[in-house]
């Protein structure tokens, strides 16, 4: 499928309210179309029954970096940016939680990804004037 067509079939189904996870093969160049729309890449390896994604390493701390409105890609973050660093992480398929926002991770995965935007927004408490 091409990004166009993938953008297009995502954004039928946006309209629609529809959710839409998509699970890639492992061995499938990485789609950062799906990045540009906001959402998680996710892919499925049916020999290994795992799902894997990318945590968004954080971002650079720019010049007043602690201004920024948006603090949470100074941590570990997810969906990552279409530009960003990536940690990949995997999980038993069985980990994966599936919400109305579309799949959610495994809670200690969850975990990780606020306390690194925790100490983030404590950083930038400090920093600041």
């Amino acid at each position: 499928m091409t990004d166009d067509g993938w953008r297009a079939r995502h954004r039928d189904y946006a309209r629609q309210g529809v959710v839409d996870v998509w699970f890639w093969r492992p061995r499938v160049h990485f789609p950062h179309v799906v990045l540009d729309e906001g959402l998680p890449v996710w892919f499925y390896s049916v020999s290994k029954r795992e799902a894997a994604t990318s945590l968004g390493r954080p971002h650079a701390r720019a010049h007043q970096w602690w201004q920024a409105s948006d603090l949470s890609v100074i941590g570990l973050h997810y969906p990552p940016c279409a530009l960003d660093e990536l940690e990949r992480v995997t999980m038993p398929l069985a980990a994966l939680g599936l919400g109305s926002g579309g799949a959610v991770l495994p809670e200690d995965l969850r975990k990780r990804v606020l306390n690194s935007q925790r100490e983030a927004q404590e950083e930038a408490k400090q920093a600041g004037p």
